[in-house]
């Protein structure tokens, strides 16, 4: 992992960053095993910051962690605040005051006051929607325009390769949180 300090700051603390749990209510697949091996592996490389891996869904048997700095949270939810995206994480990110969110699965919060990071690592659904269940495709389609320009950065995943297709800088609402990119 390899610590980026901003512009308008001089040194970095640790920090706070939640990742998007949802693909782990079920058995893993190919998105679960990402969001489980991501989390697992940017703790174990920085011990000094704290990860969560959230959700309003219960997590699947065997999803447990044995480091100090990662945490499974299933947050609960009532009327309001079941509406997650829009209102339930966006509201725990506030509370927590999480200084990053990375959302594994085409989703970040609508809103939510900290900087985000999309991976965008299956685009089979818009590439090759015949392969691919009606409903899966159509949640592509809309999903990815919507969400990618909200981000603060951005990957994609080709032949093994990860690559940002943005580099963030500090924004004003941003300059006295610092950013971090992880090389792999």
């Amino acid at each position: 992992m390899t610590r980026l300090s901003c512009k308008s700051c001089s040194t970095c603390k640790s920090v706070r960053i939640g990742i998007d749990g949802i693909a782990l209510s079920e058995l893993k697949t190919g998105v679960g095993h990402y969001t489980f091996e991501i989390a697992v592996e940017v703790a174990r490389q920085s011990p000094s910051d704290s990860f969560e891996v959230l959700s309003h869904l219960q997590f699947a048997d065997g999803v447990v962690s044995h480091l100090p700095n990662l945490t499974f949270v299933k947050q609960p939810v009532n009327q309001v605040t079941r509406h997650w995206w829009t209102i339930g994480l966006p509201l725990y990110i506030k509370r927590a005051r999480l200084d990053l969110f990375h959302g594994t699965n085409y989703d970040v919060p609508v809103w939510g006051g900290c900087p985000t990071v999309l991976t965008i690592h299956d685009l089979s659904q818009l590439l090759f929607p015949e392969t691919h269940e009606e409903r899966r495709v159509r949640r592509a389609r809309r999903r990815v325009p919507d969400v990618a320009p909200r981000n603060d950065d951005y990957h994609s995943y080709r032949s093994g390769e990860v690559r940002s297709l943005r580099t963030p800088s500090c924004s004003s609402r941003q300059s006295r949180r610092c950013k971090r990119s992880a090389a792999t």
